[in-house]
């Protein structure tokens, strides 16, 4: 089961960059990870940040729901997983994700996580 992170940044050039080295370090199967960045056309920073990574530059910047749609477009796992520079992961966040999906597998399904004792 392949997982795309979608992973929506603006002005943090930097941060972004550490955030996707943490999820795909912080995964049980990093191989079976595909990550997007999505990166506003009015964000000439981290379009260089991110110029030799996987991602899209969204032409008309509306909001954090454009980028991750266009992100979404342009994936091609198994389950969307959409990110943002301030959401860290524990270890072993994707087969957390597994587990919980395979119930309903066979169907359209949302996983919600929450705060405290439910973590990815």
């Amino acid at each position: 089961m392949k997982l795309s992170l979608l992973h929506a940044t603006w002005g943090r050039q930097e941060l972004c960059l550490k955030v996707k080295e943490r999820w795909i370090n912080l995964a049980v199967k990093p191989n079976e990870i595909e990550h997007i960045f999505a990166v506003d056309a009015n964000d000439p920073d981290s379009m260089e940040a991110v110029k030799d990574t996987c991602h899209i530059v969204v032409a008309e910047p509306k909001g954090c729901f454009r980028a991750y749609n266009q992100a979404f477009a342009a994936s091609s796992g198994d389950v969307i997983v959409p990110i943002e520079d301030d959401l860290f992961p524990q270890y072993g966040w994707d087969e957390n994700i597994r587990y919980a999906m395979e119930s309903c597998w066979d169907k359209p399904a949302v996983l919600a996580v929450g705060a405290g004792e439910d973590y990815l």
